[in-house]
């Protein structure tokens, strides 16, 4: 597929334009209101429903309908996947963490609602999302328990918390090895996990694995990206701080910019051939995976050509 085909300005944004807005309708209606605590409810959803991409709600619906599932059969799966990232990044922010000031051009919720909140809005969002996930109307009671397990597994010890914990603390790795174990974790559990609900969703349960594969090298190329961004591009650009990672190892500051850029495509590329039909259909999925990359390259500029993966 040449990501060419998928730049904005070529349909991409528009094609998911009504998928997003659904999501974010859904995201709205799960929301708690009263009886909750109204500033805890309130930070949640600051967090919740501030302005983002979607990317991995969308990644699972698209997977969903992919497989053979409707877009209906994956929204709730989808949304609680949306909980969990957004209670990821409150924590991600806080102080004794990352220590950040703006999250999708806002401040951050602990300094809008004081860590204590916070940290409650993070754990209320998480909870959330297993409430939903288990009770989603739409899906027979064996998938809804493998949805859940997903999910588990993307927050525990082989995904968010141990990549975090990693990112702070180290691994028992060096160099790119120790980089790209803690962005598996970090941003390719939720990746791995929105494709794996997405099969799951769908009844397509002999293809679940493949499509993780899937998800978890698009995270690894995603956070690649990510790098590149964090070293190049200013904060209007992206919605949030810059320079995090300067003091950090990156594939950026080992690699050099080509060497993560070639990196990052050599993990998109990977993705793909672990879904060989990508291209059928109607090519939703084929189409979003595109257009995601080569946003994700834009606001680097003309060092960035978007290359044929």
């Amino acid at each position: 597929m040449n990501m060419r085909e998928a730049l904005p300005g070529s349909g991409i944004e528009a094609k998911t334009a009504g998928l997003r807005a659904r999501i974010e309708q859904r995201l709205a209606e799960l929301t708690p209101g009263d009886p909750a605590p109204a500033k805890l409810a309130d930070a949640m959803r600051y967090c919740l429903l501030a302005p983002g991409k979607r990317a991995r709600a969308i990644l699972a619906i698209l997977t969903t309908v992919h497989c053979g599932g409707t877009v209906e059969d994956g929204l709730t799966g989808a949304c609680a996947l949306e909980m969990v990232h957004a209670s990821s990044l409150i924590l991600d922010d806080l102080p004794v963490m990352d220590d950040a000031s703006l999250r999708r051009g806002k401040p951050t919720c602990h300094l809008v609602y004081g860590q204590a909140t916070a940290m409650l809005a993070a754990i209320s969002l998480m909870n959330r999302a297993f409430a939903i996930a288990s009770s989603d109307s739409r899906l027979p009671s064996d998938r809804r328990v493998e949805v859940v397990g997903v999910l588990a597994k993307a927050i525990g010890t082989d995904g968010l918390a141990g990549g975090q914990e990693g990112d702070l603390h180290g691994t028992a790795l060096e160099g790119a090895c120790a980089v790209e174990w803690i962005h598996a974790r970090k941003t390719g559990a939720l990746f791995a996990a929105a494709t794996e609900i997405g099969a799951v969703a769908a009844g397509a349960l002999n293809r679940r694995r493949a499509f993780a594969e899937f998800g978890l090298k698009l995270g690894l190329a995603f956070q690649a990206y990510d790098d590149l961004l964090d070293a190049r591009a200013t904060v209007a650009m992206i919605g949030k701080d810059t320079g995090h990672d300067g003091q950090k190892a990156t594939l950026v500051s080992l690699l050099g910019f080509e060497g993560a850029l070639a990196q990052a495509d050599g993990q998109m590329r990977a993705a793909l051939a672990c879904v060989p039909d990508l291209d059928t259909g109607e090519r939703g999925l084929a189409h979003f995976v595109a257009g995601l990359t080569a946003q994700m390259r834009t606001p680097l500029g003309s060092s960035l050509k978007p290359a044929a993966v």
